[in-house]
């Protein structure tokens, strides 16, 4: 009886140190299978941060072109409006040379109306060709006022993207943090997993002695 009682402790205590190994075994396996996943995720993560900061990037180089495209409008719009004022204050003034020699010429005694008129009216067609100029004018001021505005509102969308850039840089290091965290808490639970093991499978290898 007690030879059937030391065989089957023996048989036991075989059977607790496999396990034991069997154990270590498992855990080395789970570990680098998990520690593959964690690094997958990890690297598909800032693969993905990556690709968006890159979009950015190049939002960035757009919001750029488009705001050096407007200011040159913009200084165009400005440079045609001073232009179109001067050529119709020009304008103007001849209107009122020529109504003023139409007038002279409309005082001489027995001057024909058919002489005086076509300058009255020559004088009234550049003076509406000096308004219409005028109001050009006016409207491509307005233009370069609205073009200003539209930079304005780029140099504020390109802040945005700035910052949104810089949010996601830091993310970047959140996730390597999280990642270096989640490695560093798999290894230490592989360690005391197999201290577990080891330490169970030493008890029963006791048993043997």
């Amino acid at each position: 009886m007690a030879s059937n009682k030391s065989s089957l402790d023996k048989a036991i205590a075989y059977v607790g140190i496999l396990v034991g190994i069997a154990g270590i075994a498992l855990t080395l396996w789970l570990f680098f299978v998990f520690s593959d996943i964690l690094d997958s995720l990890h690297q598909t993560s800032i693969n993905q941060v990556d690709t968006v900061i890159s979009v950015l990037h190049d939002s960035v180089d757009i919001v750029n072109y488009s705001a050096a495209s407007i200011d040159s409008m913009a200084e165009f719009a400005t440079d045609t409006s001073t232009a179109l004022e001067y050529s119709s204050d020009a304008l103007e003034g001849m209107a009122d040379a020529v109504e003023g020699l139409a007038g002279s010429i409309a005082s001489i005694p027995y001057m024909p109306s058919e002489t005086v008129d076509p300058l009255y009216t020559t004088a009234s067609d550049i003076s509406d060709t000096g308004d219409s100029i005028a109001e050009t004018a006016a409207s491509m001021e307005t233009a370069s006022g609205d073009v200003l505005s539209a930079t304005l509102g780029l140099q504020t969308l390109q802040g945005d993207i700035e910052n949104s850039i810089t949010g996601l840089e830091d993310t970047k290091k959140d996730l390597n943090n999280i990642h270096l965290t989640a490695k560093t808490g798999l290894t230490l639970g592989m360690v005391l997993l197999i201290l577990v093991f080891a330490l169970n499978s030493l008890m029963f290898y006791r048993q043997l002695k």
